[in-house]
């Protein structure tokens, strides 16, 4: 099958990096597969390419209209069996497209939030259009389908699908047998990892007080951060006032850094929300504790009974949770996060969206 998946850009990010791995299943099932960005830097343009996957970037950096009109012609070059968007604008696009496309169209929906948050009714009404054009709509979580739902945004209909993420569990998993080694002496430093876009969905301004609040009571701590946004200035202001610069360290969009958390002793993502929190099963694939909000969708991932949940609003409790969680025993934690991860494999994930393809195409 010739699949086609457009997105809004692929710069390294959940969405992004879950497309980087889904499409190189896709490959190794003797998919034809292309994938056509609409803005920003190509960063992860030579790791699709290395898994055999097109990169199509004609369309890339142009006005609205502009892309429109490249997007029709690459449609028509590339003639795909099945057209799959990501993310709001190029949701937006291939809808618009599909007005003069018999191609089957699918969407997938990323995100607990609003297609366009300035304006609310203005958003209502173009996530219906998208989804009345789509041959189907994917929610990578039952939470992101509950909320688009309550909220208006979206009217349940027999074209829904649910598939959740899936990781390379092979891959990942490959040290687990590691999970068995002592931990580091009380005098070193804890290592903590965080994937995390710097905007303010992530609640990193909470986790630096929580970080502050650490170093205070004596323990050493190192927290790098992976990942890039508009708020950095604004976070690096931040650890300067509370004088922690030499705990925090921004590390930047870095390829494949699920890979360097072996190294690390906690893994931490406090967000407000998510649509699911794909790093977050990265770290438990390599036996990584991960201290992360207690949300409907991390819930609906992990279980209600994780034990290091926490209230994101709550600094103090986010740190004593990151000092119980480094102290952890890793054999006992290796049952839990093994039974977890391996209800999210990639393959399921590729499976599922086979059968959302064949369910177009009919």
């Amino acid at each position: 099958m010739k699949v086609l998946h457009v997105i809004t850009t692929i710069e390294s990010g959940g969405a992004e990096n879950q497309l980087l791995t889904i499409a190189r299943y896709q490959v190794q099932k003797g998919n034809q597969v292309s994938v056509l960005f609409l803005k920003g830097e190509p960063t992860l343009l030579e790791a699709f390419e290395k898994n055999g996957v097109e990169v199509v970037s004609a369309v890339a950096n142009f006005s609205a209209l502009t892309q429109l009109s490249k997007l029709f012609q690459q449609i028509k070059k590339l003639q795909p069996g099945v057209v799959h968007a990501h993310l709001p604008r190029s949701e937006l696009m291939v809808s618009i497209f599909s007005l003069a496309s018999r191609a089957p169209f699918v969407v997938s929906k990323h995100n607990t939030e609003i297609m366009f948050p300035p304006k609310p009714k203005l958003s209502k009404i173009l996530s219906r259009f998208v989804s009345s054009r789509s041959d189907a709509t994917i929610y990578i979580s039952y939470a992101v389908k509950n909320f688009l739902i309550n909220s208006g945004e979206i009217v349940a209909s027999k074209r829904d699908f649910v598939v959740h993420y899936g990781i390379d569990i092979t891959r990942a998993c490959k040290h687990q047998t590691e999970l068995a080694r002592e931990r580091k002496p009380e005098n070193n430093s804890i290592q903590a990892a965080c994937f995390s876009r710097l905007v303010p969905q992530k609640n990193l301004f909470r986790l630096m007080k929580a970080i502050n609040y650490i170093s205070e009571a004596g323990v050493p701590i190192n927290l790098d951060v992976f990942g890039q946004g508009y708020l950095k200035d604004s976070l690096i202001e931040e650890v300067q006032k509370l004088n922690i610069s030499k705990y925090v360290h921004f590390k930047g969009s870095v390829p494949y850094a699920e890979r360097l958390l072996e190294k690390y002793d906690v893994f931490v993502l406090v967000s407000h929300y998510e649509g699911f929190g794909l790093s977050i099963l990265e770290a438990l694939a390599r036996g990584i504790p991960a201290v992360v909000s207690d949300l409907e969708v991390t819930r609906e991932i992990l279980g209600s009974n994780y034990p290091f949940f926490v209230d994101p609003f709550d600094i103090s409790e986010i740190a004593e949770v990151i000092l119980i969680a480094s102290k952890a025993n890793l054999k006992e934690f290796h049952k839990t996060s093994k039974d977890i991860v391996e209800k999210f494999s990639a393959i399921k994930a590729v499976d599922d969206l086979e059968t959302v393809y064949r369910f177009a195409l009919n």
